[in-house]
Protein backbone atom coordinates (compact mmCIF):
# COMPACT_ATOMS: atom_id res chain seq x y z
CA UNK A 1 0.00 0.00 0.00
CA UNK A 2 1.15 2.92 -1.52
CA UNK A 3 1.16 5.98 1.74
CA UNK A 4 0.06 9.09 0.75
CA UNK A 5 1.27 12.15 3.09
CA UNK A 6 -0.93 14.71 3.96
CA UNK A 7 -3.97 12.08 3.27
CA UNK A 8 -6.29 10.62 6.07
CA UNK A 9 -6.81 6.64 6.03
CA UNK A 10 -9.99 6.95 4.14
CA UNK A 11 -8.13 9.23 0.85
CA UNK A 12 -5.13 6.94 1.31
CA UNK A 13 -7.50 3.62 1.28
CA UNK A 14 -9.49 5.26 -1.66
CA UNK A 15 -6.71 6.44 -3.40
CA UNK A 16 -4.88 3.15 -3.48
CA UNK A 17 -8.17 1.67 -4.36
CA UNK A 18 -7.98 3.86 -7.68
CA UNK A 19 -4.74 2.70 -8.63
CA UNK A 20 -6.20 -0.62 -8.53
CA UNK A 21 -8.84 -0.18 -10.40
CA UNK A 22 -6.76 1.02 -12.75
CA UNK A 23 -4.07 -1.79 -13.08
CA UNK A 24 -7.03 -4.09 -12.97
CA UNK A 25 -8.81 -2.82 -15.66
CA UNK A 26 -5.38 -2.67 -17.61
CA UNK A 27 -5.29 0.98 -17.86
CA UNK A 28 -1.71 2.63 -18.14
CA UNK A 29 -2.24 5.50 -16.19
CA UNK A 30 -4.50 6.38 -13.29
CA UNK A 31 -6.70 8.82 -14.13
CA UNK A 32 -9.68 10.95 -12.47
CA UNK A 33 -12.27 8.52 -13.22
CA UNK A 34 -10.09 5.77 -11.36
CA UNK A 35 -10.03 8.32 -8.89
CA UNK A 36 -13.93 8.43 -8.61
CA UNK A 37 -13.96 4.48 -8.42
CA UNK A 38 -11.67 4.61 -5.78
CA UNK A 39 -13.82 7.34 -3.42
CA UNK A 40 -16.69 4.87 -4.22
CA UNK A 41 -14.95 1.80 -2.96
CA UNK A 42 -15.78 2.95 0.95
CA UNK A 43 -18.95 3.44 1.77
CA UNK A 44 -18.70 4.44 5.22
CA UNK A 45 -16.13 7.73 3.48
CA UNK A 46 -18.13 11.10 3.02
CA UNK A 47 -17.66 11.07 -0.70
CA UNK A 48 -18.56 7.48 -0.92
CA UNK A 49 -21.48 7.97 1.13
CA UNK A 50 -22.26 11.30 -0.88
CA UNK A 51 -21.81 9.65 -4.12
CA UNK A 52 -24.27 6.53 -3.19
CA UNK A 53 -27.30 9.01 -1.78
CA UNK A 54 -26.75 10.46 -5.31
CA UNK A 55 -27.40 6.94 -6.55
CA UNK A 56 -23.60 6.34 -7.83
CA UNK A 57 -22.06 2.88 -7.27
CA UNK A 58 -18.33 1.82 -7.71
CA UNK A 59 -20.06 -1.03 -10.35
CA UNK A 60 -21.57 1.50 -12.78
CA UNK A 61 -19.18 3.28 -12.83
CA UNK A 62 -16.75 0.41 -13.88
CA UNK A 63 -19.06 -0.38 -16.31
CA UNK A 64 -19.04 3.10 -17.89
CA UNK A 65 -14.88 2.81 -18.28
CA UNK A 66 -14.92 -0.62 -19.56
CA UNK A 67 -17.60 1.03 -22.37
CA UNK A 68 -15.53 4.29 -22.99
CA UNK A 69 -12.04 3.43 -22.57
CA UNK A 70 -11.71 -0.55 -22.37
CA UNK A 71 -9.90 -2.52 -20.79
CA UNK A 72 -6.60 -4.99 -21.19
CA UNK A 73 -4.49 -6.83 -19.49
CA UNK A 74 -4.01 -6.23 -15.67
CA UNK A 75 -0.63 -3.78 -15.38
CA UNK A 76 1.04 -2.47 -12.40
CA UNK A 77 0.73 1.20 -11.42
CA UNK A 78 1.83 3.44 -9.06
CA UNK A 79 2.21 7.33 -8.01
CA UNK A 80 3.58 8.44 -11.17
CA UNK A 81 0.88 6.87 -13.44
CA UNK A 82 -0.80 9.76 -12.48
CA UNK A 83 -2.70 11.93 -15.07
CA UNK A 84 -1.81 15.77 -14.78
CA UNK A 85 -5.65 16.23 -13.96
CA UNK A 86 -5.68 13.58 -11.18
CA UNK A 87 -2.34 15.29 -9.65
CA UNK A 88 -4.30 18.87 -9.28
CA UNK A 89 -6.85 17.55 -7.97
CA UNK A 90 -4.59 16.12 -5.02
CA UNK A 91 -2.88 19.12 -5.22
CA UNK A 92 -5.85 21.44 -4.82
CA UNK A 93 -7.26 19.45 -2.23
CA UNK A 94 -3.99 19.37 -0.50
CA UNK A 95 -4.06 23.49 -0.69
CA UNK A 96 -7.17 24.10 0.02
CA UNK A 97 -6.70 21.69 3.56
CA UNK A 98 -4.09 24.11 4.41
CA UNK A 99 -6.30 27.31 4.09
CA UNK A 100 -8.63 25.76 6.13
CA UNK A 101 -5.98 24.74 8.69
CA UNK A 102 -7.06 21.05 8.39
CA UNK A 103 -3.85 18.77 8.74
CA UNK A 104 -5.27 16.10 6.53
CA UNK A 105 -7.49 15.69 2.84
CA UNK A 106 -10.14 14.08 3.10
CA UNK A 107 -12.21 11.91 0.86
CA UNK A 108 -14.85 14.79 0.49
CA UNK A 109 -12.10 17.18 -0.06
CA UNK A 110 -10.85 14.94 -3.07
CA UNK A 111 -14.56 14.95 -4.64
CA UNK A 112 -15.04 18.76 -4.31
CA UNK A 113 -11.42 18.97 -5.96
CA UNK A 114 -12.58 16.29 -8.64
CA UNK A 115 -15.80 17.79 -9.79
CA UNK A 116 -16.03 14.33 -11.68
CA UNK A 117 -19.08 16.00 -13.84
CA UNK A 118 -17.87 14.82 -17.49
CA UNK A 119 -18.11 11.15 -16.18
CA UNK A 120 -21.94 11.63 -14.87
CA UNK A 121 -23.02 13.27 -17.93
CA UNK A 122 -22.48 9.88 -19.67
CA UNK A 123 -24.88 8.73 -17.17
CA UNK A 124 -27.46 10.99 -17.76
CA UNK A 125 -27.21 12.53 -14.27
CA UNK A 126 -27.41 16.33 -13.31
CA UNK A 127 -23.88 17.20 -13.78
CA UNK A 128 -23.41 19.66 -10.52
CA UNK A 129 -25.76 17.18 -8.47
CA UNK A 130 -22.57 15.41 -6.85
CA UNK A 131 -20.52 18.98 -7.52
CA UNK A 132 -23.34 20.79 -5.50
CA UNK A 133 -23.59 18.47 -3.06
CA UNK A 134 -20.14 18.87 -1.35
CA UNK A 135 -20.65 22.53 -1.61
CA UNK A 136 -24.17 22.26 0.67
CA UNK A 137 -22.41 20.57 3.58
CA UNK A 138 -18.80 21.97 3.37
CA UNK A 139 -19.55 24.26 6.53
CA UNK A 140 -22.29 21.26 7.87
CA UNK A 141 -19.85 18.24 7.50
CA UNK A 142 -21.77 16.73 10.35
CA UNK A 143 -24.75 16.37 8.36
CA UNK A 144 -23.12 14.04 5.72
CA UNK A 145 -21.16 11.99 7.90
CA UNK A 146 -22.55 8.12 7.77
Amino acid sequence: MIEFSGFTEKANSALNSSIKTASSLGHTYVGSEHILCGLLSDESGVAGHILQKQGINREGVISKLRQSVGSGIPTNLGVSDFTPRSKRILEKALTEARKENSSFVGTKDILYRGKPQRLLRRKKRRPYAVYQTPLRFRRTYEQVRP
